[in-house]
């Protein structure tokens, strides 16, 4: 739920999902999906993020379909800025980017994903990919560098 709520404290003013309907649906789409099988407390936290992550662009991609471009916003509070300072940038912005790093990185993007979405310590992000704590903190930095230049070429 103190994920949730942060995740959503980010939002811009207007967005309709509460911090309980966000766990709500993520814990329906955990009981919904019999092939998942959680191993321990960091493994229910990396498939948390990815579910989280789901839920959030879903429910972007709704919205924007509704309100025709009006995007749900998310303010990044894990380093990741662009154009020199923090803004508001939109989450379908974010995933498309997140993506694009995927197909060339992933365990980049996996990092990001679990430190952002599923508000993961270093060293849980180092137990979850099987890095050391310094591999994660490299990665994290790359990886942001990347989606910050990728991500501000793309609001221009």
């Amino acid at each position: 739920m103190r994920l949730a709520r942060a995740r959503l404290k980010a939002e811009s003013p207007g967005v309709t999902l509460q911090p309980t309907a966000l766990v709500h649906e993520c814990y329906l789409r955990f009981v919904g999906d019999t092939r998942l099988s959680v191993e321990n407390r960091v493994h229910f936290l990396a498939v948390a993020a990815t579910v989280m992550r789901r839920v959030l662009i879903d429910h972007a991609r709704k919205r924007k379909a509704h309100k025709r471009g009006a995007g749900l916003r998310v303010t990044l509070q894990t380093g990741i800025e662009v154009a020199g300072g923090e803004r508001e940038l939109d989450s379908l912005l974010l995933n498309d980017a997140l993506q694009k790093l995927a197909q060339f990185d992933e365990r980049k993007a996996q990092a990001i994903e679990l430190k952002y979405f599923g508000g993961l310590t270093n060293e849980e992000i180092s137990e979850v990919l099987g890095i050391s704590v310094a591999t994660v903190g490299r990665e994290l930095r790359i990886g942001q560098a990347w989606l910050r230049r990728e991500m501000a070429a793309a609001l221009r």
